[in-house]
């Protein structure tokens, strides 16, 4: 579809600090290895803000195991 001009993009997100995912095993005995939700907003702002010659279809997310 982007050569119609329609950026279809797939999101694939790691566990996010949100509904279930704080309720996954990860989340109890590791807080900080969660995703943000702010994290998969930004990923959005990137994918609207890429330039029409650009095509995104598929982001990967995970949590970095370096903290910055």
């Amino acid at each position: 579809m982007c050569d119609d001009g329609v950026t279809v993009s797939t999101i694939s997100a790691g566990l996010v600090n949100s509904g279930a995912g704080r309720l996954s095993p990860a989340a109890h005995s590791h807080p900080g290895s969660l995703l943000r939700p702010a994290d998969i907003a930004r990923t959005v702002d990137f994918i609207i803000d890429s330039p029409a010659n650009v095509c995104l279809t598929e982001i990967v997310l995970r949590p970095a195991t370096r903290h910055t």
